[in-house]
C-alpha cells in the first residue's frame, strides 16, 4: 500500500509586487517527493499556518480556498486510477498528468530556446558577452544529444530536470567527450543558470542541483619561471610568424592581460599619466577597471608593431592558432611545459610577486575584484620559500654574534 502524504506549501521568500507568495502543491509518495505550482499567490496573513491552509475567516477568501480543494482532490483522483489501471505511482507521474496549461513551453529543450533568445537580446543590447551566449548555445546542443542518445527522446518535461538528470548528464560528458572534472563543472555551472532561470520563473518549484557540487578542483595555477621567460626572450625565431607570436605573449607576460583582453585594445587604451605610458581599459570577462603601467620591455613591443597595427595594438590570430604556435615555441627555446597564452597571465603574477610588488598591487592590475582570486595567481614556488627562510638564519647568526 502506497503512502500518499499531500499538502500546500507557500514559498514565502518568493513574491511578487503586491507582496503575495506563490502556494504550491507537495506531493510525498512513500518518501519521494515533488511538487507542483497551483498557480495561487496569497499574502502572509490569510494563511493558516497549523492547517497549512487559508484562514475561513472572510468570506472573499472561500472560492480561493475552493480552487485550492479542488486541486488537491484531482491529484487524489489521478492517484486512485493510476492505482486501478496498475500504473506506477510516482509523483513525477501525478505531475505529468496534471502539469496544466502550454505543455510545449515545460519542456526543457523548448524553454532552453527561449532562453538563448532573451540572452541573445542582452547580447544585442551590450549587456551580455558573446563568448557567453555562445557558450550556454554549447551546452544546449549537449543537453540535446544526451536526451536523443541516453533516454531516446526528442525532448523532456521541466520537471525530469532533477538530480538522477544532472548526474547522468554529468557521466555522459564524461564517457562520450572525456570531458575531465573542471570542463563537466563549467558546462554544469551554465545548464544551474537555466535551473535557476526556471525557478525564478516558477516552473520548477525545487532547486534541482541541491546535493550535488559544482566547485573546481585546483591543479594548481602553470606559469613561467623568470628563468625560462629569459630563454624565450633570448631565442631568436627566422619564421616572422613565430617572432610576432613570441612577441605578444612576452606581451602578456610583461602586464598580466589575458588574450582575450589585447584582442580588444585599442590606439586609444594607450594614454600616458605622470610621463608613463599607461593602459587604461577594463576586463573583456568581468568589466573591472584595470590600470597597467607599461614596463620597458612592454612599451619596446608596443612600440615595434604600434605602426603596423591600426585596430589592435599587436598582430594578433585566434587564441587556437596563438596555441599552436606557442607549443612551438616552446619546445625550440627548451621549456618542458605546454605552453598556452593563459600561462601569461600566470607568469606575470609570479614574477610581480617575485620582485617584491605588493599583492593589493597585482590585484589593480589584473583587474581582479579581491586579493584572495590574485593570491591564487602568485603562489611562491620552492626557490623562494628556501630564499625567504634563509632570513631566519641569517637572523640567528646575526644575533648570535652581537651576543658574543
Amino acid at each position: 500500500m502506497q503512502r500518499v502524504i499531500l499538502s500546500f506549501s507557500p514559498k514565502w521568500k518568493k513574491k511578487n509586487k503586491n507582496g503575495e507568495s506563490p502556494i504550491y502543491l507537495r506531493i510525498t509518495i512513500n518518501g519521494y517527493r515533488t511538487e507542483l505550482s497551483t498557480g495561487v499567490s496569497i499574502k502572509p496573513e490569510i494563511w493558516n499556518h497549523k492547517s497549512h491552509h487559508l484562514k475561513n475567516s472572510k468570506d472573499q477568501y472561500l472560492t480561493l480556498k475552493g480552487y485550492l480543494d479542488n486541486f488537491k482532490t484531482k491529484v487524489y483522483e489521478k492517484i486512485m486510477q493510476g492505482t486501478i489501471d496498475k500504473q506506477e505511482i510516482t509523483p513525477k507521474f501525478i505531475k505529468e498528468l496534471l502539469d496544466h496549461g502550454d505543455r510545449t513551453k515545460k519542456t526543457l529543450l523548448n524553454n532552453y530556446e527561449l532562453f538563448l533568445k532573451e540572452c541573445d537580446f542582452l547580447v544585442q543590447q551590450k549587456k551580455r558577452k558573446l563568448s557567453t551566449y555562445k557558450k550556454y548555445v554549447d551546452v544546449g546542443n549537449k543537453i540535446k544529444e544526451f536526451i536523443e542518445k541516453q533516454i531516446h527522446k526528442k525532448d523532456v518535461l521541466l520537471m525530469d530536470l532533477d538530480y538522477e538528470f544532472i548526474k547522468r548528464f554529468d557521466f555522459f560528458l564524461m564517457s562520450e567527450y572525456g570531458s575531465k572534472h573542471n570542463t563537466r563543472v563549467k558546462l554544469m555551472k551554465s545548464l544551474k543558470c537555466i535551473a535557476h532561470y526556471n525557478m525564478n520563473n516558477s516552473q520548477v518549484p525545487f532547486n534541482p542541483f541541491k546535493g550535488y557540487a559544482t566547485t573546481f578542483k585546483s591543479d594548481g595555477v602553470k606559469y613561467l619561471t623568470s628563468e625560462e621567460v629569459k630563454k624565450i626572450e633570448d631565442k631568436t625565431f627566422n619564421n616572422p610568424r613565430l617572432e610576432q607570436i613570441k612577441d605578444v605573449f612576452l606581451f602578456l607576460c610583461y602586464t598580466g592581460f589575458a588574450f582575450c583582453d589585447i584582442c580588444l585594445l585599442k590606439h586609444e587604451d594607450v594614454i600616458e599619466f605622470n610621463g608613463i605610458k599607461c593602459i587604461d581599459t577594463q576586463r573583456f570577462k568581468t568589466s573591472v577597471p584595470c590600470f597597467v603601467p607599461l614596463c620597458n620591455k612592454a612599451l619596446k613591443i608596443y612600440e615595434k608593431y604600434k605602426d603596423m597595427c591600426t585596430n589592435q595594438i599587436l598582430p594578433l590570430k585566434s587564441n587556437q592558432k596563438v596555441n599552436d604556435y606557442l607549443k612551438e615555441i616552446g619546445d625550440l627555446s627548451g621549456i618542458n611545459k605546454s605552453l598556452t597564452s593563459h600561462f601569461g597571465r600566470h607568469t606575470f603574477g609570479h614574477i610581480a610577486q617575485e620582485n617584491g610588488i605588493p599583492l593589493e598591487v597585482i590585484k589593480n592590475v589584473l583587474g581582479h575584484t579581491n586579493t584572495k582570486m590574485t593570491a591564487q595567481y602568485c603562489k611562491m614556488d620552492k626557490t623562494q620559500i628556501i630564499d625567504q627562510m634563509k632570513k631566519l638564519n641569517t637572523s640567528s647568526d646575526h644575533k648570535k654574534e652581537s651576543h658574543e
